[in-house]
C-alpha cells in the first residue's frame, strides 16, 4: 500500500508540473540588425535576434550572425533569467572557433575565452565586482537608469570583458537628444584608455526605449581576428 501511495504521489506531482508548463505562456520577438562599416558603409553582416519571454518576462536572447551569402558565421546565447544587467552568455564564431562567455557561481564571476581553434580555452574566476554590467545587460542598465541619464547624469560602472579575462570601468552619459531620439555615449572612465579606445554610441527611440542605431566596436571579428568598427541599424525594432 505504501508503494502504491508513493506512485500516486509521483503521478500527481508529474501532473502538476505538466499543467504548470502548459500554462506558462512563452512568447517570441524577432528582429534584425544590419551591420556596416562605420565609415564606408561596406556591408559586414546581419544580426538575427530572437527574444524568448515567459509571461511577458524576458528569459533569453539568441542572436545569429549571417554573412552576405546568408551563412551563419557566429551565434550568441544570452541568459537573462537571473538578472538582466548581469546575464550569463556564450558566443561562438564558427569560422575560426573564437569563443567567449561569462557565467556566475554564487558571488563569483567566471570568464572564458579562446581566440581561435588552435588555442586552448582559457578561464578565470574572480569575485563579482560591484555595479557590474555584462554584454547585452548594457541595454538594460541604460533602461534601468533612463531618468538619470536623460536628465544629464553620468553613470560609472564595471563592464565585463571576457577577451581580457577581466572587467574595466566605463562611464556613460547622454551625448545628444532631438525629437524622439537620444544618443548615449559609453567610453572608458580612465583618461588614458579613453584616448586609445573608440567610444560606443547607442541611439534609442525615446517613445519605445529600444535601440535604433549602434556605433562602435563589434563583437564579430574580421579575418585577422580584429573587431569590426561598425554601424548597426535596426530598421523595424531593436533590442
Amino acid at each position: 500500500m505504501r508503494t502504491r501511495g508513493y506512485t500516486l504521489l509521483i503521478l500527481c506531482l508529474s501532473f502538476v508540473f505538466v499543467f504548470a508548463k502548459l500554462n506558462t505562456k512563452e512568447e517570441y520577438l524577432t528582429y534584425r540588425g544590419i551591420a556596416t562599416d562605420l565609415r564606408s558603409n561596406k556591408f559586414y553582416y546581419v544580426e538575427e535576434h530572437k527574444e524568448i519571454m515567459e509571461n511577458h518576462v524576458l528569459k533569453e536572447t539568441v542572436i545569429q550572425y549571417r554573412d552576405s551569402a546568408g551563412v551563419v558565421m557566429a551565434k550568441k546565447v544570452i541568459d537573462y533569467s537571473n538578472n538582466k544587467v548581469t546575464p550569463s552568455f556564450e558566443q561562438t564564431d564558427y569560422r575560426d572557433g573564437y569563443t567567449e562567455g561569462v557565467s556566475f557561481s554564487e558571488h563569483e564571476l567566471i570568464f572564458k575565452y579562446r581566440k581561435n581553434k588552435s588555442e586552448s580555452l582559457k578561464s578565470k574566476t574572480i569575485q563579482t565586482p560591484d555595479n557590474l554590467v555584462v554584454d547585452g545587460g548594457f541595454n538594460y542598465y541604460i533602461k534601468g537608469n533612463w531618468g538619470e541619464l536623460t536628465d544629464g547624469e553620468t553613470m560609472v560602472f564595471n563592464f565585463a570583458v571576457p577577451s581580457q579575462l577581466d572587467y574595466f570601468s566605463f562611464r556613460l552619459y547622454k551625448e545628444s537628444e532631438q525629437k524622439d531620439a537620444v544618443v548615449f555615449r559609453m567610453e572608458p572612465d580612465n583618461f588614458v584608455l579613453r584616448k586609445l579606445v573608440d567610444p560606443i554610441r547607442v541611439t534609442y527611440k525615446m517613445s519605445t526605449k529600444r535601440i535604433v542605431k549602434y556605433e562602435g566596436l563589434s563583437n564579430i571579428n574580421d579575418k585577422k581576428g580584429k573587431s569590426y568598427l561598425v554601424k548597426i541599424m535596426y530598421p523595424k525594432v531593436g533590442p
